[in-house]
């Protein structure tokens, strides 16, 4: 019997030494196969088993191990006296001894000769090992099953980086969530099972509201904290089955299946809404985030990915024009729509080629002593199939289109050679003011920017004045500080627009170097026969302590005026003074104004 065994050890290592073909011999003729080797091959064997690299070992048609050599037991931190005790069965995974019980069953009946496949075992210690196994079947020489020989190589360190790398390349790295490749992948499978099934699969395309501000105000080590979180909250109002996928940036998706009724994916929608709404601390910040949804519905709005998310994606920013924080289901008639923004901005891309945009002119009028003291270029598009847009429209269209720096670059030097034009004719000698774009205020090299349009154009830096709006100033404070300080060493004057409309900047007015404060139009919404408003007052008040001109724009009525003039506002604007007038007219009303 025992040389029986060592013969079998002869086969296993036969390969690695040019002598498969004894095998043959062994089952054919024993004693040819013994007469080859001298009298102490045994020991020679023994010394060559219990020295290879490779996990050896050879094991009963039931399972139980006959001979392991020494780096099997390595592996497995067992001895060889401890293996020779147990079944194959207590060292190999379960799921992976069920596959292998129908191969064994193979080769007992001789369907097959070997097999090799890769699986979990065991250690001592409990940790599971991966392994790289090649099994074969030695028979007697009757061909009846004598024993199985098992080689196992670890192969658990190429095992967890291929798995690190399938990870990597199927999820996001910054939250662990799927990635567009696993989105791709996964969710024919999932339209083609609700096909058969006929059930509902719902695609919810989502998106933070101004992550961007978020990042610039906190950083972006910050952003990523707050997008592990995002990342958390949505796991959490899932299912464990729906998939849930960082497509990028601050956008997300969660494939919603087996559901019978779209409503149900308006109800996930509000909850994941009233997840995410929850404030959330980092870096001592208590940050708030809102979010937009879209949702598109498989089968009505599309069968494949492509047309699901883009109906998604028309949906979400449908629910970003209603104001944000809210979900939206597609309709067909969104497609219309977007279509025709998407026409837009393209119409846009060729404006500045076209010469479609042109700037207009309104005067702000001093409320004492009603002298025009500056006026605002305003930018307009008049495009041939659109007609007039009004700046807030373009300058969206353009923020979408990442067109703002070079429009408000031709704002920018269209004005100041106007005020050229007007200098050199003697005919107007006022500062113009020109709205300042978040994008075209963060360039690193602004205050330069801005500097070498004046000196190509050659006009005094005391006739520019920049509209920077409170919620960019207070994006960065400290940034804002420093480009404040800039302009004004330069002599060009700077107005807070938009004061009060969003971010409040009060408690930084004392660091802000600026001329002017301009409040928004809807300060004066209360202000009708009898009515005021508080917070405008005492924000006037300080504003005057500070020596900071103010200036309300929106002024359509005699009783707006009257009431700012009561209390000591500095300077109006609106269309109680002059709707907006081109080059020509502008020129004309200050002349009548001086009279």
């Amino acid at each position: 019997m025992q040389i029986l065994i060592w013969i079998g050890i002869i086969v296993i290592l036969g390969g690695l030494f040019g002598l498969w073909r004894l095998r043959h011999a062994y089952i054919h003729k024993k004693t040819t196969l013994l007469s080859q080797f001298p009298d102490d091959n045994e020991s020679y064997f023994r010394h060559v088993f219990d020295s290879a690299a490779e996990g050896m070992a050879l094991v009963s048609p039931r399972g139980h191990f006959l001979k392991v050599n020494h780096a099997l037991c390595q592996m497995l931190g067992l001895t060889e006296e401890e293996l020779l005790k147990i079944n194959f069965q207590n060292i190999i995974h379960p799921d992976d001894f069920k596959k292998d019980v129908p191969l064994f069953r193979d080769m007992l009946n001789g369907k097959i000769k070997k097999y090799q496949a890769e699986q979990r075992y065991f250690h001592k210690n409990g940790e599971i090992m991966w392994m790289r196994v090649g099994v074969s079947l030695v028979r007697d020489k009757k061909d009846r099953p004598y024993y199985f020989i098992a080689q196992l190589s670890n192969i658990t360190s190429d095992k967890k980086t291929h798995d690190q790398l399938r990870f990597m390349a199927y999820h996001d790295a910054l939250t662990g969530l799927a990635n567009r490749n696993t989105l791709g992948q996964e969710i024919h499978m999932v339209l083609e099972h609700a096909h058969k099934q006929k059930s509902i699969v719902a695609l919810l395309l989502l998106d933070l509201d101004n992550f961007k501000n978020i990042n610039d105000n906190i950083g972006h080590d910050s952003g990523d904290e707050l997008l592990q979180i995002v990342a958390e909250r949505l796991k959490s109002a899932v299912r464990v089955s729906d998939l849930v996928v960082r497509l990028g940036g601050d956008e997300f998706v969660v494939v919603v299946d087996n559901i019978h009724q779209p409503e149900i994916a308006g109800q996930l929608a509000q909850k994941i809404l009233n997840k995410l709404l929850k404030p959330l601390e980092i870096k001592g910040y208590e940050v708030y985030i809102t979010t937009s949804l879209g949702i598109s519905i498989f089968p009505a709005d599309g069968d494949t990915i492509t047309d699901l998310m883009k109906n998604a994606d028309i949906a979400l920013y449908r629910a970003k024009e209603l104001g944000k924080n809210n979900y939206q289901y597609y309709v067909s008639d969104m497609t219309k729509k977007a279509n025709k923004k998407i026409n837009r901005q393209n119409a846009l891309s060729y404006a500045l080629v076209k010469e479609e945009f042109s700037l207009c002119y309104q005067p702000i009028m001093n409320v004492m002593d009603g002298r025009i003291t500056s006026i605002e270029a305003i930018l307009r598009w008049n495009n041939k199939e659109y007609g007039i847009m009004t700046p807030e429209d373009t300058l969206l269209l353009a923020e979408e289109n990442e067109l703002t720096i070079p429009l408000i670059e031709w704002t920018l030097r269209t004005a100041c050679k106007q005020v050229k034009a007007w200098q050199n004719k003697s005919v107007l000698t006022l500062p113009v003011a020109v709205k300042i774009t978040p994008q075209y205020f963060k360039q690193s090299n602004f205050v330069n920017t801005v500097l070498q349009v004046i000196k190509d154009i050659k006009i005094p830096e005391q006739l520019l004045e920049l509209e920077i709006s409170e919620s960019i100033l207070m994006q960065s404070v400290e940034y804002s500080v420093d480009i404040l300080k800039s302009l004004r060493s330069l002599g060009i004057h700077v107005t807070i627009d938009d004061f009060g409309k969003g971010f409040s900047s009060a408690a930084y007015l004392h660091r802000f170097l600026v001329d002017k404060i301009k409040f928004d139009k809807s300060f004066l919404q209360k202000v009708v026969s009898g009515n005021s408003n508080p917070m405008l007052i005492a924000m006037m008040e300080i504003t005057k302590k500070l020596g900071i001109k103010t200036v309300v724009k929106g002024v359509e009525t005699g009783a707006h005026y009257n009431f700012l003039k009561s209390e000591g506002c500095t300077e109006i604007q609106g269309f109680y003074i002059s709707m907006p007038l081109d080059a020509e007219q502008i020129v004309q009303y200050v002349k009548k104004t001086v009279v």
